[in-house]
């Protein structure tokens, strides 16, 4: 319709039909108006009562504890896992004394809705003399010429008791300033050469290549490396491998350090453990005496583990469990349902109080089982890891408290920390 038409048809309306269609128009209007009125009240009085409700059931259900009764473990058989680990101890916390928070190595939480429980495997390949022999012989001459000494004899020995400690070894011998020691066990070959003891003035420092092995811990752990650079390839070259990866532990309050080379994308366990669990070079330094300097630890110890069989087989999943919210957690932390020792309330009680609200770090490790007869490892179970900083020392250092909370659905939790109240009560009296 062209545009003449359409306004001559326009002026052709009844009166009437128009007024008629203008006081439908502001009627429908106005129901209009009303209606986006309304709903924008409902929807507002709504978005309230969500809030609020939100608010109070929050308050409601803070201090809930979480229930997973289909859990597969208990919060009785996780405290086991703490008493067979430190004995005696019955600490909440446990300090730790670093220079700077980067120095607590905080692990990256895994995303994964199930975690893996792993088990060390003891059955492990059967003892082979050849093959130790050949691993010895490979080791010997290379580590002799470097440590500056003539190639030892040795004689295999079996050890054959029924029970884990089962494997070959050598005799302990003393080479100049050194000890040797090797091992075969079911899992594992290992190789060790140690510094000898001075009398009361502490260990000499391994000399490689002629070079006195010490570091200062006033470095970066970067810094370490790199004055280590030379020394640890020549390592490499003596066990006949070499590795990615490096992880520093130190231990500030007693003057010791460990430093792990190894491939971390060979199992789970190398990333979220203290210890790599695979293939490794582990140097071991400590003070000694025999220098005036306490920031100066010297080389003490060099050990090679090499698996007897694929790290998958040592240490495989056993079990899936389902992880916990951190919020979860968090909830177990404030109430105290804690893990660092017996998990007693009241031998805790007797450590210095501090609130783990407000804490400064969080992350996720595996704690291993030890068995008390052997002290071989058993099962690894996930905890969040909560770090708390609660001082300063002495010397500088940062001082963290650092506790434990599973990581994973356990049931019993009111039960088994209310028995232990029960229990105390009773070995008191």
């Amino acid at each position: 319709m062209k545009k003449k038409e359409w306004n001559e048809g326009l002026n052709n309306l009844a009166p009437d039909i128009l007024e008629n269609y203008i006081e439908q128009k502001e009627k429908f209007a106005k129901m209009n108006n009303s209606r986006d009125k309304l709903i924008h009240i409902v929807a507002t009085v709504a978005c309230l009562l969500f809030v609020v409700s939100s608010i109070v059931v929050g308050i409601l259900i803070d201090d809930k504890i979480p229930t997973w009764e289909n859990a597969q473990y208990s919060a009785e058989d996780i405290a086991r896992m703490f008493s067979t680990r430190n004995y005696d101890s019955t600490n909440a916390y446990t300090e730790l004394d670093v220079p700077d928070s980067k120095y607590l190595y905080i692990n990256e939480i895994p995303k994964d809705e199930y975690l893996g429980i792993y088990q060390y495997n003891y059955l492990g390949k059967e003892l082979n003399k050849n093959e130790f022999k050949a691993f010895i012989d490979g080791i010997l001459p290379e580590l002799s010429s470097s440590i500056g000494v003539s190639i030892p004899t040795y004689e295999i020995k079996e050890n054959v008791s029924g029970d884990l400690w089962d494997g070959l070894y050598t005799k302990y011998d003393e080479i100049g300033d050194y000890h040797l020691n090797m091992d075969q066990e079911l899992t594992y070959n290992l190789f060790s050469v140690f510094s000898r003891r001075i009398d009361d003035k502490g260990y000499r420092s391994l000399v490689i290549d002629g070079e006195t092995i010490e570091i200062n811990t006033q470095l970066s752990d970067e810094e370490i490396l790199e004055e280590l650079e030379s020394v640890n390839n020549r390592l490499f070259e003596i066990f006949g491998t070499s590795f990615s990866n490096f992880k520093i532990n130190h231990s500030y309050g007693s003057g010791s350090l460990y430093l792990y080379f190894y491939n971390e994308d060979e199992h789970n366990l190398n990333y979220l453990c203290d210890i790599p669990r695979s293939e490794r070079i582990c140097m071991e330094f400590c003070g000694s005496k025999l220098n005036n300097d306490n920031n100066i630890l010297s080389l003490y110890s060099v050990r090679y583990y090499k698996p007897r069989l694929d790290i998958n087989q040592i240490y495989p999943i056993v079990a899936n469990a389902k992880k916990i919210s951190l919020q979860d957690a968090e909830k177990l932390l404030y109430k105290g349902y804690v893990f660092g020792g017996h998990a007693c309330p009241l031998c805790m009680a007797e450590q210095e109080k501090i609130s783990f609200k407000g804490y400064d770090f969080v992350d996720m490790e595996y704690i291993f089982e030890y068995d008390i007869k052997t002290s071989m490892p058993r099962l690894a179970i996930p905890f969040y890891a909560f770090y708390k900083k609660i001082g300063t020392a002495k010397n500088g250092n940062k001082i963290y408290a650092k506790t434990y909370v599973a990581a994973i659905e356990l049931k019993g939790y009111e039960e088994y920390f209310e028995s232990q109240k029960s229990k105390h009560s009773q070995t008191d009296n």
